[in-house]
């Protein structure tokens, strides 16, 4: 379920929930971010600009996103206005975004850099991948992580 933590007349901070995808696309609809975006807040749904993967040719105000599978706090504008100025918070990475993860087996490093770049799997276009065989544009990602804790199994 999404969660509403601020709101004013500008933005909207949400927590994403962890398997909602963002846009409607041909495997998902009524069940996504946008959806609930334009249901709750109609304002939003002539807020951004194009996209791959549109609602109804616009954005629904979301600026950032996040994979289908991964929960987490999301910005979205309420105004075109706001829009512009988040799209460029974020296109000159001036926003700061943390992510913790929890992963199988043992990290080698204890902290270290990720550099490889990120684009939409040839195989299965609904998969985004740092490796293989890529289509479409493909984004830089630079990614320094450090390891919290260790668990023992």
């Amino acid at each position: 379920m999404v969660s509403i933590l601020y709101q004013d007349e500008d933005v909207i901070a949400i927590h994403k929930p962890a398997g909602m995808p963002m846009h409607p696309d041909r495997f998902h609809a009524g069940d996504t971010l946008a959806d609930f975006l334009v249901t709750h807040f109609p304002e939003v749904k002539n807020i951004g600009d194009t996209s791959a993967l549109p609602y109804q040719g616009y954005r629904a105000g979301i600026v950032h996103r996040l994979d289908k599978d991964t929960s987490g706090i999301m910005v979205v504008a309420r105004t075109q206005k706001a829009f512009e100025f988040l799209k460029k918070q974020f296109q000159e990475r001036k926003i700061k975004k943390e992510y913790i993860v929890l992963v199988a087996g043992k990290v080698k490093q204890k902290d270290g850099v990720i550099d490889l770049s990120i684009g939409r799997s040839k195989r299965d276009p609904t998969l985004r991948i740092a490796k293989g065989l890529m289509r479409g544009k493909i984004r830089e990602a630079l990614t320094e992580y450090r390891a919290k804790e260790y668990f023992s199994s």
